[in-house]
C-alpha cells in the first residue's frame, strides 16, 4: 500500500486553520481538503481568507454565545461527573438560575454554599411531583423551577457551532417569522439576558429558530418532513427535557417553534400533539391568559418580559385555533376572559418601550387601534367561536332553525366588522408585487384568519339543497329549508363569494410577486414573511372553485383555480403545508361533492 511521504503530507495542508475551527477558537491541523475536528463532526469544512461577518445588530450576540458554550462544556461536564460520583459541580446546579440579578436566593431555596446544597444539587432541577400531587404544598414551600442541566447532545453542538449558525438563525428568524408571530423578545435577546441565564434550554431555542427558518427539500420524492434529520434532532433534544423532568420557558417557545414548523410542514399528527402539549406546558408555568396564579418561576421584573410571556400564550392559542380549522375538533386552549390583555403594540414592545406599551382587553372594540399580533389575537378568536359554533350545532340538531340562524348570523356580522377594519388596515400598505412582504403580510396574517372562520361558519348554510343529514343548514333529506334557513343561505353565499373574491385577488398578488423575484434566496426570504395558518382560506376557495367547475365548467373558474394551483406551488417552496393541500385537490375532483369545500 503507497505511503505518503513527508513532503505529500506538508503539500495538503492549508496554510490557516479552517473557518469553522478559527469561529469555535479550536486547534486546527489544517488537513485537505477537510480537517480531522470537521471530519470527525460531519461538518462542512472550508478555508477562506475572511470570515463573513455577522450583522451589526447580533455581533454581541454571538460573542455572548461563544461564552455560553464554553460554560456550558465545563458545567455539563461538571455535572456528569458530579452524578457519576467522581467529583463535585464546579458550579453548583442549583446556583444557576440566580446566578444573575438574582439578588439572593429565593424563598424556600437552598443557598449554593450550604451544607445542604450538595444534597440538593441533582434534584432541584427538576419538575417537583409536589406541583402534580398537591399543589398547595407547592405554594406553600415557595419552589422555583431551576435552570436545566441536560446534556447537551453532540449533534446539537455541532449544528449550533458551526460557523454562524445561531446569529445567522436568529437574524432570519426575527427577520421573518417574527414579523407576524412576535412573541420572543428581540430586545432581551439583543441585551443578553437570556444568555446570561439560559442553560441548555437556551441552545433547545436556537435549534428550533434554526429548525423553522430552515425551507423543505424539493419537491418530488424527497424526505419527509417527519425525517427531516434537523426536526428529528430537535424533537430527541426536547424529549431529553421531559425524561428528565425540567422545564422553562425557554423550552416551551422552542416547543411552539417546532409546533409552528409541525403546522407549516404539514407534519401530522405530530402538529395536532405538539400544540396540545404547549397548552399543558404553559399551564404547568403557570402563565395562563387572565389568570393570576402564583408562578413556579421567577419573578417577572420588567414590563417586557411580562409581555414576552403573555405573547407565548397568546401564541399558542393562536396555533391552537388555526390548526383546529380543518377538523373541528375540541380545541385545547381555554378561550381568555373578558378581562384578559390582548398583547401590547408592537413597535413599543419590540423596542422595550414600557411607556407607550398600550394594551387593551379582549373585550374592546374592534375599532379601536391594534397591533398586528393583537389582531391575529383577534381573528383567532373569532375562528374559536365559529368551530364551536359549528360544533354546538352539529353536536344538538334539535336545536330550533330560527336559534341557529339567529346565532349564526350574529356571529358572521362580528366578523363582517372585523374584517371591514382589517381591510382598511390593508389599504393603507401598498398591494405590489415589492410590497407583498413586511408590514403587508403583517396585515394580510389576520385577514386570512378571519376569512377561515367565515368559511367554517358559513359553508353549511350555502348548499342550496339539503344533502347532509345532521349537519347545521341542512335538514332531514327531502325536507325543504324553512324561510330562515332560506335566507340564511342567501346571505351566506353573498358574503362567501365576496371572501372569495378577497382570497383570490391576495392570492393573485402573491403569485405575481413569487414570479417577478431575481433570486431565489430573496423569493425566500419573502416567502417566510407569509404567514401558514392563511393557507387554510386558500385552500377552501380551491375547494369551491373546483366545485363550481364540475357544476358548470366556467372557464374564469378554471383560470381561478390556475392562480390557487400556481400559488401553492409557489409558497410550497418555503412551506410544505402548501403542496400538501396541493395534493388534496385529487378528492374534491373525485368526490365531487356539493359545498364550499372548507
Amino acid at each position: 500500500m503507497f505511503e505518503p511521504s513527508a513532503l505529500d503530507l506538508q503539500q495538503a495542508r492549508s496554510q490557516q486553520a479552517c473557518v469553522a475551527c478559527r469561529n469555535q477558537k479550536r486547534k486546527c491541523d489544517k488537513l485537505l481538503p477537510k480537517c480531522s475536528l470537521c471530519t470527525r463532526t460531519g461538518r462542512a469544512c472550508e478555508y477562506a481568507s475572511v470570515t463573513p461577518r455577522a450583522p451589526a445588530n447580533l455581533e454581541a450576540l454571538q460573542t455572548r454565545l461563544s461564552e455560553l458554550e464554553d460554560r456550558l462544556g465545563s458545567r455539563t461536564a461538571s455535572v456528569a461527573a458530579y452524578h457519576s460520583g467522581n467529583a463535585s459541580p464546579a458550579v453548583p446546579v442549583s446556583s444557576m438560575s440566580h446566578s444573575v440579578g438574582s439578588g439572593g436566593a429565593e424563598p424556600g431555596s437552598v443557598r449554593p454554599d450550604s451544607p445542604q446544597a450538595a444534597g440538593q444539587a441533582a434534584t432541584t432541577a427538576r419538575v417537583p411531583s409536589l406541583l402534580f400531587l398537591d399543589v398547595d404544598r407547592f405554594q406553600d414551600s415557595q419552589l422555583r423551577l431551576l435552570t436545566p442541566t441536560v446534556r447537551i447532545p453532540s449533534d446539537v453542538l455541532a449544528v449550533l457551532s458551526f460557523e454562524n449558525t445561531v446569529v445567522d438563525a436568529a437574524a432570519v428568524y426575527f427577520d421573518t417569522i417574527h414579523h407576524w408571530m412576535p412573541f420572543i423578545s428581540r430586545k432581551r435577546m439583543d441585551l443578553g439576558i437570556p444568555l446570561r441565564s439560559g442553560g441548555p434550554d437556551l441552545a433547545m431555542l436556537f435549534l428550533a429558530m434554526k429548525l423553522i427558518t430552515s425551507s423543505p427539500s424539493p419537491a418530488g420524492p424527497a424526505t419527509p418532513p417527519g425525517h427531516d434529520p434537523l426536526y428529528t434532532m430537535a424533537k430527541a433534544f426536547l424529549s431529553l427535557f421531559e425524561a428528565n423532568g425540567e422545564v422553562s420557558l425557554l423550552c416551551l417557545q422552542a416547543m411552539v417553534l417546532i409546533a409552528l414548523y409541525e403546522y407549516g410542514h404539514a407534519v401530522y399528527p405530530a402538529a395536532w400533539m405538539t400544540v396540545g402539549a404547549c397548552t399543558r406546558y404553559a399551564d404547568m408555568l403557570r402563565i395562563t391568559l387572565g389568570e393570576e396564579r402564583s408562578s413556579v418561576m421567577d419573578k417577572v421584573t420588567t414590563w417586557t418580559e411580562l409581555e414576552e410571556r403573555r405573547r407565548l400564550c397568546w401564541a399558542i392559542f393562536v396555533l391552537d385555533k388555526a390548526i383546529a380549522l380543518g377538523n373541528r375538533s375540541r380545541v385545547a386552549a381555554a378561550e381568555p376572559p373578558e378581562t384578559a390583555a390582548l398583547p401590547a403594540d408592537d413597535l413599543a414592545w419590540s423596542e422595550g418601550d414600557a411607556l407607550h406599551g398600550m394594551a387593551y382587553p379582549v373585550s374592546a372594540s374592534y375599532d379601536l387601534p391594534q397591533g398586528p399580533f393583537a389582531r391575529l389575537c383577534q381573528a383567532a378568536m373569532l375562528a374559536s367561536r365559529a368551530i364551536a359554533t359549528r360544533r354546538r350545532i352539529k353536536l344538538m340538531p334539535q336545536q330550533p332553525g330560527a336559534d341557529r340562524v339567529s346565532e349564526t348570523s350574529a356571529l358572521a356580522d362580528d366578523i363582517l366588522r372585523f374584517d371591514a377594519i382589517l381591510s382598511t388596515a390593508t389599504a393603507d400598505e401598498t398591494s405590489s408585487a415589492a410590497g407583498c412582504a413586511g408590514a403587508y403580510y403583517q396585515t394580510l396574517a389576520p385577514r386570512f384568519l378571519a376569512w377561515s372562520a367565515f368559511f367554517v361558519l358559513l359553508d353549511p348554510y350555502c348548499c342550496p339543497v339539503n344533502i347532509a343529514p345532521g349537519d347545521p343548514g341542512h335538514g332531514a333529506v327531502p325536507e325543504a329549508k324553512t324561510a330562515e334557513e332560506m335566507a340564511l343561505q342567501r346571505r351566506s353565499t353573498e358574503i362567501i363569494v365576496t371572501v372569495v373574491a378577497k382570497v383570490h385577488e391576495v392570492v393573485r398578488s402573491i403569485s405575481n410577486g413569487m414570479s417577478e423575484e431575481a433570486e431565489q434566496e430573496a423569493a425566500q426570504r419573502r416567502l417566510g414573511k407569509f404567514c401558514p395558518l392563511g393557507l387554510d382560506a386558500v385552500y377552501c376557495i380551491m375547494g369551491l372553485y373546483c366545485w363550481l367547475c364540475q357544476e358548470g365548467g366556467d372557464e374564469t373558474v378554471k383560470d381561478r383555480l390556475a392562480d390557487v394551483d400556481r400559488f401553492f406551488s409557489g409558497v410550497g417552496e418555503r412551506w410544505r403545508l402548501a403542496r400538501e393541500y396541493l395534493h388534496l385537490k385529487k378528492y374534491h375532483d373525485d368526490a365531487g361533492q356539493l359545498g364550499v369545500g372548507g
